[in-house]
């Protein structure tokens, strides 16, 4: 006969395992509308903005004129905000390979920050001059740092000459004069759309061995990296907070070109914002399946960590929009501030508030 001590030990036992389970499963759907409503969304986003500009490239070299060229900055704007967001998530599909991973080829200042403007440049002055076909296989030989979103950059936003003009009559009477500009503009967009669709075709169709999408690998109790789903959202977040800070203040800023074309759409600070925008997506994302990941703080005990958080989310986004309206304080070190505040943040308050082990190591997006 089982004594009323041990009965109550079993008891006890028995609670703390069903309140255990119950925390595993809150934290898991948290995760999964993270992974639903904020990373899958932005991921999709930019493939369907890639496709759509391989689209309006097409359309512009079919119309070479100032107005379809206004259209084809204006969608390679939007492209770049979009992969601001996607680019977040640098795991999975965006870093299928650990040498040059896709992310590499659509940014190619991701991995060590140097500007390769110079270097696109050259490429594209050389090829549009020579005779080598333009071909898939010509545009599947370019290294990381010659391709992606930089390339076509330059490709819509300058003319081309050795001292580059920006004037809009100028790009349009490049285009003109050699069609060979044409074909590495398409080249160029088709190979990224196609990347972009590979991308979201991992997440949502099938990735890897498994032979299952991404977004359903994420919700197993550990990614095939060995790491669990929540740190790997958080640790996702602290690293892309370092490459804001590493890759975009401290180092030459990114879309210089198309900031001097088109200086009042304010690319370099707009991009700052989606992406600081979609951190504070991936935390608050929720849906009536499941909480989000703050919700799930607060549930936990953890408001004041909660608050935390939004506060130094805020506070980055403060710093943009004044910098954007060329008031307050526009330095880069008031953003780097801001941004060390967050960092601090996630690894801190946010990791007590979901119960988390954070890795000791960080990097900087590399």
């Amino acid at each position: 006969m089982i004594s009323r001590a041990l009965a109550g030990l079993l008891l006890v036992l028995v609670l703390s395992s069903c309140s255990t389970e119950e925390t595993d499963n809150r934290l898991a759907a948290a995760v999964e509308q993270a992974i639903e409503e904020a990373v899958v969304p932005a991921i999709e986003a930019f493939s369907t903005e890639a496709t759509d500009f391989e689209t309006e490239a097409d359309s512009f070299c079919a119309s070479v004129d100032e107005t379809s060229l206004r259209t084809l900055q204006d969608r390679w704007l939007s492209s770049m905000a979009t992969w601001n967001r996607a680019g977040v998530y640098r795991i999975g599909p965006l870093y299928d390979d650990p040498i040059v991973p896709t992310i590499d080829l659509i940014e190619s200042k991701r991995p060590r920050g140097t500007d390769y403007t110079a270097t696109v440049r050259e490429t594209i002055a050389s090829a549009v001059e020579g005779a080598t076909p333009l071909d898939d296989t010509y545009f599947r030989s370019l290294t990381f740092n010659r391709g992606g979103l930089l390339a076509l950059e330059i490709l819509v936003f300058e003319d081309g000459a050795d001292l580059p003009s920006n004037a809009p009559a100028d790009i349009v009477a490049a285009y003109e004069a050699s069609p060979r500009r044409c074909e590495y503009l398409q080249g160029t967009a088709a190979l990224l759309a196609e990347r972009a669709r590979g991308v979201a075709t991992g997440w949502t169709e099938s990735f890897g061995d498994a032979g299952t999408p991404f977004r359903h690998q994420f919700l197993e109790p550990t990614l095939p990296d060995g790491s669990e789903p929540a740190v790997a959202l958080v640790t996702l977040a602290i690293e892309h907070v370092r490459y804001l800070h590493v890759r975009k203040l401290d180092g030459t800023a990114d879309v210089q070109v198309a900031e001097a074309a088109r200086p009042e759409v304010q690319p370099f600070f707009g991009n700052l914002e989606v992406a600081v925008l979609e951190i504070e997506t991936m935390f608050t994302a929720s849906s009536p399946n499941g909480p989000s990941l703050l919700d799930l703080m607060e549930e936990r005990g953890f408001a004041e960590e909660a608050e935390a958080l939004r506060a130094a989310i805020a506070q980055v986004l403060l710093w943009i929009r004044d910098a954007q309206e060329g008031g307050g304080n526009t330095s880069a070190a008031g953003a780097i501030r801001a941004l060390a505040a967050l960092d601090a943040t996630l690894q801190n308050e946010v990791a007590a508030g979901l119960g988390i082990t954070l890795p000791l190591n960080f990097n900087d997006g590399d």
